[in-house]
């Protein structure tokens, strides 16, 4: 079982990454955030399979383009979801990763990008307040669209998955489709 190790881990890889890049004298820094809907398929609980309802996430990174169309960014970004039929039953999860990102062109009205992630998530179910720290993994595919001077909004598909998760004997998983809307400002 990997814990909040992880977490720190992701966050060191980060910063190495940070720091060590042979960054062009064209490299820029943003920060972005994102909120949307988030969906998860049936999940196991204790080995029984349920139906969740639809939810919510939010998230924030600070990014750096190592390259014209390759940036390291760091992510924090929470889901929350109820299992159906059961509203205080929440499944909750808070992760924070190290992706990888990928844009197709920097220049242009629509500028599409791809990315990978790897890190840690704190998967958390309720009314037990039972959590666990997991490893995790998301891949993300969007569009990026200039608003004005070094504003841009985007829309983003991720899907994010992690270990399966267990507290004093109950097992649950966790895995999420979210579709999301963000800002981003580049310096």
């Amino acid at each position: 079982m990997i814990r909040t190790g992880l977490i720190g881990g992701a966050m060191a890889l980060a910063a190495a990454a940070a720091l060590t890049a042979n960054a062009p004298a064209q490299a820029q820094t943003y920060v972005e955030v994102t909120g949307g809907w988030t969906d998860q398929p049936d999940l196991m609980w204790n080995n029984t399979d349920w139906e969740m309802d639809r939810g919510e996430h939010w998230g924030a990174a600070v990014g750096h383009h190592i390259r014209p169309n390759i940036a390291i960014e760091v992510e924090a970004l929470r889901t929350r979801t109820n299992y159906t039929g059961w509203p205080n039953n929440d499944l909750t999860a808070t992760s924070l990763m190290v992706n990888g990102v990928y844009s197709f062109r920097r220049e242009g009205p629509v500028r599409p990008y791809v990315g990978l992630g790897v890190g840690g998530v704190r998967v958390g179910y309720s009314p037990f307040d039972s959590e666990d720290d997991v490893f995790g993994w998301q891949a993300m595919a969007g569009v990026e669209i200039p608003i004005a001077g070094q504003v841009s909004g985007f829309v983003e598909y991720r899907y994010q998955d992690a270990a399966t998760a267990e507290d004093s004997g109950l097992e649950w998983e966790y895995l999420s489709h979210n579709l999301g809307l963000g800002l981003r400002y580049t310096f």
